[in-house]
């Protein structure tokens, strides 16, 4: 037998070829004209894996939450606005668990809510202490 590589006489038993070191265990690919190898072909383009996109948190108690205890720090209504902040508190509260990661809003208005309570009871006492 030969060497397809370099047309050497080889032994029966070898592996590889004495004078160009060909692997002869390995089949020689066909060549296409010029030889040139046309690319491999390795199936169906990949299409991009499925990613889940997770939909985005209901923001409606957070947002709540911040108006609520912005009103308790705002708001000139004397009563009212204890329970505005009472109310934000536990909306914040509640939003706080609800968004895990994304609970900037809801942070936001349970720190207003919380600064919000004293400031209205304060403005209610002040305002029942005039009458």
């Amino acid at each position: 037998m030969y060497c397809n590589s370099c047309g050497e006489v080889r032994p029966h038993e070898a592996k590889f070829c004495n004078n160009c070191g060909a692997n002869f265990a390995a089949p020689e690919a066909p060549s296409y004209g010029y030889g040139h190898n046309p690319p491999p072909y390795y199936g169906e383009p990949a299409s991009p894996p499925y990613v889940y996109h997770q939909p985005p948190a209901n923001r409606n108690k957070a947002l709540a939450s911040l108006v609520l205890g912005l009103c308790a720090m705002f708001a000139p209504i004397p009563v009212l606005d204890i329970f505005a902040a009472i109310a934000g508190i536990v909306l914040g509260v509640i939003a706080v668990r609800e968004n895990g990661d994304n609970r900037g809003l809801a942070m936001a208005g349970l720190v207003c809510s919380i600064i919000g309570l004293p400031i209205a009871i304060l403005f209610t006492v002040r305002i029942f202490a005039m009458f």
